[in-house]
């Protein structure tokens, strides 16, 4: 014992101090397998602040340590018991390259009074190659790699929940309508719901009886109800954590399927690195088939959120993405090639219930185009039931956005059913495409009090329909259309219904001539100053009505070609 508590010394002088190289690298032994046991490793020093820990059969996490790497050999695996956090930190330099390794097998599985850490240290953005050819030598960051497995599985916890009813300022008592293993001292973030709001405020369960939640703190703001429902809690608590400033999660192409749940991923991605992400999945094609992540927390990172780049067949539900520069749901752009051919694409991606909330811009990038969700290329992918609230760029930022370039006959058309954008700086979806047929289908999709229009849909020529749309409280507007139809099929826009919005559906510059009418169907308008706005200039308007009977206003800057037929009647400037 005497022995092991000299270690613990030495290892935290290094630390502080940076001092020079204490043991040679390390590896496990088979008698012992506690961490810090001397028994458990190869010349009977436990691997400390500069040294690497080679772990090539089962080694134990029980106490709190600090170490200069670790590699998991095939075979081997570390596992976390009780109370544990393992520092991964870079700064001896040497073998400690800040970097662990996973080629075995990494297991956290705390029970809900356990808290296990794996944490990330003097990690040096300077010696970042970045891009794909620095993923094998960069330091720092967990690395699955081969047969390497994450087996992270926190006890179930209700990832975010909504409030039951409105909130009023100085309300420090709210009731949500699922709290599963939500605990006292858990850290809560209530999202904004209330006109002009687009920040959202934290705060800790100081009480907790079923899913009646007392804060240890008031709201500083209302929190009204969003079209009949109530607003977003988050649960930014988890019982594993990845965390450390300039850390990330890579699962390279070699490695295999994964199943990760209820683990929190915090203060992780690289800044301005290309690929050092708090979660990447790294052009795993197939190979990542049948991966799962389930009520993951992604927290405070500084380079996007989750990215299953090139990755296909993986299920995100209920993942939590809060407080992030850059999109909270991301893949790097494709290149044009033939189908199941595409690089970068990602094909049969499934997300449901995801919330990202918070985003803001990237540090080496504006903010006009910002957006909690970029839909890329790729084939059969869905996403259902998801939240983006809280976005914070400008002009043309949103929280759902297609961007040019991203579609290629079917490659990019998504299916995009039941989701919701609300308190976002500007626009609930921006679309800025040139596609033909088959159309993108955008159902049932709600938009509340964004800073800008409920939907903004573009680029020049596209085939797009919206079914199922509830505008309201937009601060700009319902609908704004750029573009003009692609051929006589038309672009849809079906059972709109705006809501005490300033205007309804406008048109604007349209940069080439339509090949075909666009069709507005049964549109409703409630409380609206200007239900239809006719502005569309370069290029003419050409827009059938239907379920309407007023012609629509006219703007100084409609092009006067243009012609609107409602309801049979014909309509020109």
């Amino acid at each position: 014992m005497r022995r092991l508590h000299l270690i613990v010394a030495l290892a935290l002088v290094c630390f502080v101090l940076g001092a020079a190289v204490i043991f040679s690298t390390t590896q496990t032994s088979t008698p012992s397998r506690s961490w810090c046991d001397t028994d458990t490793w190869d010349g009977g020093n436990v691997p400390g602040a500069a040294d690497q820990a080679v772990v090539i059969s089962e080694v134990v996490v029980d106490c709190d340590w600090l170490v200069g790497s670790i590699r998991i050999e095939p075979g081997g695996t570390l596992r976390w018991e009780g109370d544990a956090t393992l520092t991964v930190d870079a700064s001896a330099g040497g073998d400690a390259t800040g970097r662990v390794e996973v080629m075995g097998e990494l297991e956290m599985r705390p029970s809900i009074e356990e808290r296990h850490v794996l944490a990330f240290a003097g990690i040096d953005v300077a010696n970042f190659v970045g891009g794909d050819d620095g993923m094998m030598t960069d330091p720092g960051g967990l690395h699955v790699m081969g047969p390497g497995e994450l087996d992270l599985d926190g006890p179930d916890r209700t990832a975010w929940s909504r409030t039951v009813e409105s909130l009023s300022g100085g309300d420090s008592v709210l009731s949500v309508v699922q709290a599963d293993g939500w605990q006292i001292g858990d850290r809560l973030h209530i999202a904004p719901s209330a006109p002009g709001d687009f920040d959202g405020q934290d705060a800790t369960i100081a009480a907790i009886d079923g899913t009646t939640i007392t804060l240890d703190q008031p709201l500083v703001d209302d929190r009204p109800l969003i079209d009949g429902a109530g607003t977003e809690v988050l649960n930014l608590t988890r019982n594993i954590e990845i965390r450390g400033e300039n850390g990330y999660v890579t699962v390279h192409p070699s490695a295999g399927v994964q199943h990760l749940a209820d683990a929190g991923l915090v203060g992780l991605g690289v800044p301005g690195v290309t690929g050092r992400y708090p979660l990447h999945l790294h052009l795993q094609g197939d190979t990542s088939d049948g991966s799962t992540f389930s009520r993951l927390l992604v927290l405070g990172s500084e380079n996007r959120g989750v990215v299953p780049h090139g990755s296909h067949g993986t299920t995100w539900t209920d993942t939590v993405v809060h407080d992030t520069r850059g999109p909270g749901f991301w893949w790097d752009r494709a290149v044009n090639r033939p189908r199941g051919n595409e690089i970068n694409s990602t094909n049969r991606t499934v997300v449901e219930r995801m919330v990202v909330s918070g985003t803001r811009k990237l540090v080496d990038r504006n903010d006009f185009r910002l957006a909690a969700y970029e839909l890329n290329r790729g084939f059969d992918n869905e996403i259902r039931d998801s939240v983006a609230v809280g976005t914070a760029g400008r002009k043309d930022s949103s929280g759902f956005m297609w961007s040019e370039g991203e579609a290629v006959g079917e490659s990019g058309v998504w299916v995009f059913e039941g989701n919701l954008a609300h308190n976002n700086a500007r626009h609930g979806i921006f679309t800025w495409q040139n596609t033909s047929s088959p159309n993108h289908v955008i159902s049932d999709f709600t938009a509340v009090r964004n800073g800008g229009f409920g939907a903004s849909h573009g680029a020049y020529r596209n085939q797009y329909e919206y079914s199922g749309l509830r505008l309201i409280e937009n601060g700009i507007g319902g609908l704004l259309i750029h573009s003009v139809s692609q051929d006589t099929s038309g672009q849809r826009f079906v059972d709109v219904h705006v809501e005490s919005s300033p205007q309804g559906i406008v048109t604007t510059r349209h940069q080439l001539s339509p090949l075909g009418p666009t069709f507005i169907t049964d549109p409703t308008f409630v409380d609206v100053d200007r239900p239809l706005v006719a502005g569309g200039s370069n290029q003419p308007d050409d827009i059938v009505v239907t379920g309407w009977t007023d012609c629509p206003e006219f703007t100084d800057t409609v092009h006067p070609s243009s012609v609107w037929v409602v309801d049979g009647t014909v309509c020109t400037p």
